[in-house]
């Protein structure tokens, strides 16, 4: 651990940078909206479905501006910053405690395999399988379906991009969450806590070393 002094010089030097946060916080409100009250109960029993009970979720720009300002050292697997004069952690451990997701290592995928012949792009996309965040989110606006599993799949690919990784509205879906979305019981077991970790720890080091000027969250 570095000593005080090195603390002290550290913390002198401002992190010029614009918080931008690209996540839709306000997906959850949505995803009530848009489910039957059924398809609701079920889609709380996801991997995602604890995130339900947070109330009043907002983004707080200049806590974490401020926390941007304590950054000490980074290693490979956790960043440092200086909170009153200790040295606090912040790696994929504390990720997993605060947030709840699945942060274990990824393993051999059954992507091919789909619960039903339906899946949501036929049903959802017009059979579109490469669509950007702007159209999904614009398509879960409106969506709708009697078909309860099929609802709750939309559901969490709609969550998983527009919170989790909050990608610019340009950005297209990856493949392989498209696949996976077909698949409820793969979907539900894979690592998403990992990779919104390791997409996190991206953003902050590009931004505390230098090498952007804004950090999108």
């Amino acid at each position: 651990m570095p000593s005080d002094d090195n603390l002290d010089n550290d913390d002198q030097k401002a992190v010029l940078v614009k918080v931008s946060n690209m996540s839709s916080l306000k997906a959850l409100s949505l995803i009530k909206q848009r489910l039957t009250e059924q398809q609701y109960e079920v889609f709380k029993e996801t991997c995602f479905g604890h995130f339900v009970y947070l109330q009043d979720l907002k983004f707080a720009g200049q806590i974490f501006h401020a926390l941007l300002l304590q950054y000490v050292r980074s290693t490979d697997k956790a960043m440092y910053f200086k909170i009153g004069q200790k040295e606090c952690r912040f790696s994929m451990l504390e990720f997993a405690l605060i947030t709840g997701l699945k942060c274990h290592k990824e393993h051999d995928l059954l992507v091919h395999e789909k619960d039903n012949a339906d899946n949501i792009c036929d049903v959802f996309m017009g059979g579109n399988h490469e669509f950007t965040q702007k159209q999904l989110q614009k398509t879960f606006s409106t969506a709708q379906s009697n078909d309860d599993t099929l609802m709750v799949k939309f559901a969490m690919l709609y969550f998983l991009e527009s919170v989790l990784l909050g990608k610019e509205p340009k950005n297209k879906i990856d493949d392989l969450h498209i696949r996976l979305s077909d698949n409820f019981k793969e979907f539900n077991n894979y690592p998403w806590g990992r990779l919104s970790f390791e997409a996190t720890m991206l953003s902050l080091k590009n931004t505390v070393q230098g090498e952007a000027k804004e950090l999108v969250y």
